[in-house]
């Protein structure tokens, strides 16, 4: 390529060489035809000024490699990406840089620029697809697709990591036996064992424990993979035997302790484990008094808790508290041990001598170990001590991580964090459920809010308010929310957003609605652009109320604010499809799949929904197709299999496939109601009516079981088995339920009056 620098005229030059032959007959002698068509540029011969050399066709020495082009045409995309990236152009730098890889998909450069950007502009999928794409064209891919997995784990979205680490892995350009793979496999059972997934991370540490051991790796390449091999071997034996595999899981140990000679206490910890899971608690015991001895705190707290188990196991539970104390005097500044203690003689109502521990040589304001300030909430709850327990509240809901019901929020601490968190969460349970000591508090908060001294603050008034919704007090959680909100003269948007979703959760609707009013009419400017979470959380209130257009004209006012949120047109055909306005609400649900076709989980949902209506309108071919459109990409989804294996069950067609279908969503979700009663159901139409039973009383005993059809069903098993008069009562629930509901199914209504008779 050739740039004038006059002109910025740029010549495309095509070499071409010419060979003189004799011909066939006598002197009619031609060139032969050239193997291609003779390029010439228009511009050749031109003379840019008078006595300037006329313009020639350059013809580079050494001709151009083949792809040449294409790699500098993709360098250029790639600049023009970071210019536009510079610029804060997102749609466009991600445009060039989409185009580079197509130009030259062997350049990880492209690639490294484009992931982030998906990821940024939500296209999480498409991220996804194009981080196993650069594992096709080069193997720089791999290290990017490690690095995205290790983003979603960050963001505690465990599953999409692990989806693509297989995706990976599955790669046909991956070299087996290789470096990349055994690091693939060792982070696929990390996340795995993050997620408590532990039999599927026994499997791949197994393939790489496996390796290991046959010594398939050079010394370079296992420094890479295993920096702490004796941390590993750790790991892999803990998941062998969570995995309910012990001797691969003392085959690990004996690895380990090969790089613990300093410590050999580790390896009859792990001894211990092994003999407890194996049913030899003497043996157990006997590993375990080594490892405490050595007066090792490697394992935290699950040494002592060990300790407890087994000596309860061998029925000599009288013998823990001497035990704990000698090894506490054996060993004074072990403080996990020390407060082991202190917790077990909270629990044996041994106060006083649990806060002498606790507190040691400070008082009760000083102490800031999250450790001690949890043991001492237990103690003041049960002396009744709302005046130290409110401090000791604060402090605890500040220090110590809550998952709110999400196990994911702790997956990344260790296990004596997970374990206060849940002593935590045990003392929170308690005390949400002692009336007597919680009204005592809320009253003894609201006098210190009172005067022109009060003492209660911002961060108590807010803990207050979360704990009296917790334990389903609405009327104290206003107070307290309200409370916290009149404290700010720019509340944060939480405060409402926590309260309105309590109350709309609590079914309280008319008083949801006046809050959330309050909160789009308060002149802060922090809540004005919250506007759309208000409205969000109204437009159920509305629904719930029977109020369908102000929940219709709230939600598209939601709309206006977030144009680009999936979530707020979704929410409008949720409103129709939960009024039953089933034409309507194809339509929409339809618009939101073709307004945001990157949206993959919103698009699941509104399938989800639209199946449900095709069922409803009684079109049973159109709500088994969408399932099949569903599991033809994603054949294991879990939803679809269950939905499209109720579907024929309730049909008492395709029996055998039902079952199956049912079975892939019970593996991956076995405490869901729904699929339990999916598959009680299947079993009922196969008859075998005691397997059913077991299913389908499982499911009504769940979280989300009071549900009329689940109900329904047990009462038809209970008939089945004989038991006429638990089924009488079963199906009178089951119509209870029914007719509590805003819209109640006068079909099953109807059915249940004429199972009664």
């Amino acid at each position: 390529m050739v740039v004038n620098r006059f002109a910025g005229i740029c010549l495309i030059v095509t070499g071409v060489s010419l060979f003189a032959g004799t011909a066939s007959r006598g002197d009619d002698v031609r060139p032969p035809a050239p193997s291609r068509p003779v390029k010439v540029s228009p511009l050749e011969g031109l003379q840019l000024q008078i006595g300037d050399e006329p313009l020639q066709t350059f013809e580079p020495v050494r001709p151009l490699k083949p792809g040449t082009n294409d790699k500098r045409r993709a360098l250029a995309l790639y600049m023009e990406g970071q210019l536009h990236q510079r610029r804060d152009d997102t749609d466009k730098a991600l445009a060039s840089y989409l185009r580079a890889i197509e130009a030259d998909p062997t350049v990880i450069d492209s690639y490294q620029a484009a992931v982030p950007l998906l990821l940024l502009t939500r296209k999480e999928e498409e991220a996804h697809a194009l981080a196993l794409r650069s594992t096709l064209h080069t193997e720089d891919g791999f290290a990017l697709v490690e690095v995205l997995a290790a983003t979603y784990v960050r963001d505690n979205k465990i599953e999409p990591a692990t989806e693509l680490l297989r995706g990976a892995l599955a790669s046909r350009t991956l070299k087996r036996n290789s470096v990349i793979e055994y690091v693939l496999r060792r982070d696929l059972g990390g996340f795995l064992r993050l997620s408590e997934q532990y039999e599927d991370a026994a499997a791949e540490y197994k393939i790489l424990f496996d390796a290991l051991l046959a010594q398939k790796l050079n010394e370079e390449d296992r420094a890479k993979l295993i920096p702490d091999a004796g941390a590993l071997f750790d790991e892999f034996g803990d998941t062998f035997l969570k995995a309910d595999q012990p001797e691969l899981a003392l085959q690990a140990y004996e690895e380990a302790s090969k790089y613990r000679e300093s410590k050999p206490g580790i390896h009859s910890f792990n001894l211990a484990t092994i003999f407890q899971q194996t049913k030899q608690p003497e043996k157990a015991l006997e590993e375990l008094e080594r490892y405490l001895t050595a007066q090792l705190q490697t394992r935290g707290r699950l040494a002592y808790q060990l300790l407890k188990d087994l000596l309860h196991e061998l029925g000599r539970d009288d013998e823990l508290f001497g035990r704990l104390e000698q090894l506490h005097k054996d060993d004074p500044h072990n403080e996990t041990l020390t407060f082991f203690l202190a917790d077990e003689l909270v629990d044996a109502d041994r106060l006083d001598e649990a806060e002498a521990i606790y507190l040691g040589d400070q008082n009760a304001q000083n102490i800031n170990d999250p450790r001690a300030i949890v043991g001492m909430m237990s103690i003041y709850r049960r002396r009744g001590d709302v005046e130290n327990l409110l401090p000791a509240l604060t402090k605890t809901f500040q220090l110590i991580p809550r998952d709110d019901g999400k196990r994911d929020a702790l997956n990344n601490v260790t296990e004596d964090v997970r374990a206060l968190a849940e002593r935590f969460e045990q003392q929170l349970t308690e005390l949400k459920e002692d009336e007597p000591v919680l009204t005592d508090l809320f009253a003894y908060a609201r006098g210190q809010a009172e005067g022109n001294d009060a003492k209660l603050d911002f961060v108590q008034a807010y803990i207050l308010g979360k704990l009296a919704a917790e334990a389903d007090r609405s009327e104290e959680a206003v107070e307290f929310y309200q409370l916290a909100v009149s404290m700010r003269n720019s509340p944060p948007d939480v405060l409402y957003w926590e309260l309105g979703s309590h109350l709309v959760d609590a079914k309280k609707y008319e008083l949801a609605i006046e809050v959330l009013n309050d909160a789009l009419a308060h002149p802060a400017q922090s809540l004005q652009s919250a506007h759309w979470k208000f409205q969000f959380l109204q437009s159920y209130a509305y629904e719930y109320l029977g109020k369908t257009d102000e929940a219709l004209n709230v939600i598209r006012e939601a709309q206006k604010q977030m144009p680009d949120m999936p979530l707020m047109f979704y929410q409008e055909g949720w409103v129709v499809y939960h009024r039953q306005r089933w034409d309507e609400a194809l339509v929409l649900f339809q618009g939101v799949i073709e307004k945001f076709p990157d949206e993959k989980k919103m698009t699941l949902d509104c399938q989800f929904l639209m199946s449900n209506i095709y069922v409803k309108q009684g079109d049973m071919p159109k709500g088994e197709q969408v399932l099949l459109d569903i599991l033809k990409e994603n054949p294991e989804h879990p939803q679809a299999n269950n939905d499209l294996g109720y579907l024929w069950a309730d049909q008492n067609k395709n029996l055998e496939k039902a079952r199956e279908m049912i079975s892939i969503a019970l593996e991956a979700e076995p405490d869901n109601a729904a699929y339990q009663d999916s598959m009680g159901w299947v079993l009922y139409r196969v008859g075998e009516f005691q397997e059913a039973f077991e299913y389908l009383h499982k499911a009504t005993q769940t979280e989300r079981g009071e549900d009329s059809t689940l109900f329904e069903h047990l009462g038809d098993c209970l008939v089945k088995l004989n038991r006429g008069d638990e089924a009488k009562d079963i199906y009178k629930k089951a119509l209870e339920f029914e007719e509590e509901k805003e819209l109640p199914d006068s079909e099953l209504v109807e059915r249940l009056k004429e199972k009664l008779k």
